[in-house]
């Protein structure tokens, strides 16, 4: 990028009263600014700042996702895992759940998990307890997710909102039947 010098305008003075010439150019780019004489014919100045700009952006997005959703939820992970100020940080500090070393490198973790991944569906942990790995990790639906937690009602390791499904029951009743009323599972579900 260069600039072409258009005309000289109003002088700069120094805190020193000193005079410092300063003329208006004209960046590739199209912009019009003003900049002192003297930065343009040290080439301290070659452009209107367009060029930095550029230069820093490349030098900053090495993937170019950072407005995609699946990196969103690479940082979420990581900020679940190690920001104490994130909400949700206690609810894994205090079972040890971390992510792989290696994922603090977004573009490993999109390797690892791009090929499942679709803009409809959550990252999910296999096993609540451990942390996030390849290994551990799926895309699921947020039903799929809702079932996976932790606090999910289970009769006979299958969770209460599949029961209800197979048997043709509102889970609403059925939660109240059991929060509300606290009746074993078994009875809730009529079983």
């Amino acid at each position: 990028m260069w600039i072409t010098i258009l005309r000289e305008v109003e002088p700069y003075i120094s805190p020193k009263w000193q005079k410092q010439k300063r003329v208006q150019c004209k960046c590739d780019c199209g912009k019009i600014f003003e900049t002192q004489l003297n930065h343009v014919k040290w080439l301290h100045t070659t452009s209107c700042w367009c060029y930095q700009k550029k230069k820093a952006w490349e030098y900053n997005s090495t993937h170019g996702m950072s407005d995609k959703r699946i990196y969103n939820i690479w940082r979420g992970i990581k900020r679940r895992c190690t920001n104490k100020n994130d909400e949700r940080y206690h609810d894994y500090w205090w079972r040890w759940i971390k992510y792989d070393p290696r994922w603090n490198d977004f573009t490993i973790f999109y390797e690892e998990m791009k090929d499942w991944y679709r803009d409809d569906l959550t990252i999910d942990r296999t096993y609540n307890d451990w942390g996030y790995s390849k290994e551990n990790c799926k895309w699921t639906t947020m039903k799929e997710q809702q079932i996976n937690r932790r606090n999910t009602w289970k009769y006979k390791w299958k969770p209460v909102i599949q029961w209800c499904e197979e048997l043709w029951l509102n889970y609403c009743t059925v939660y109240s039947r059991i929060n509300k009323y606290w009746w074993n599972i078994e009875k809730a579900l009529w079983l």
